[in-house]
């Protein structure tokens, strides 16, 4: 993986059962695409960090892993908050 690949397809394949809502968050939020470019840029530094025989390799990539799953959390919020506003959505419309 370089940095050139693209934020929405590397988190596509990450969580494929969110497709379209991270397709829908990623076209109308600026944030949520943000949100996608850092978790790509992690990525790429724990395969940086998973390649180098320096020292402190082993403690950049748990940093990097912590940071990952912290940012895989929010991003996972952000699905399930756009989940319920289509939900919200639908209910309006139906009444």
């Amino acid at each position: 993986m370089t940095n050139d690949t693209l934020p929405l397809d590397l988190i596509v394949a990450r969580f494929p059962e969110h497709r379209d809502s991270l397709e829908r968050l990623y076209t109308r939020s600026e944030s949520f695409r943000s949100l996608c470019e850092d978790v790509r840029d992690c990525l790429a530094a724990i395969e940086t960090w998973t390649q180098s025989t320096a020292e402190e390799a082993p403690a950049y990539r748990e940093e990097f892993a912590i940071l990952l799953q912290e940012l895989d959390e929010e991003l996972l919020g952000d699905v399930k908050n756009e989940g319920e506003l289509i939900d919200y959505r639908i209910r309006e419309s139906e009444l």
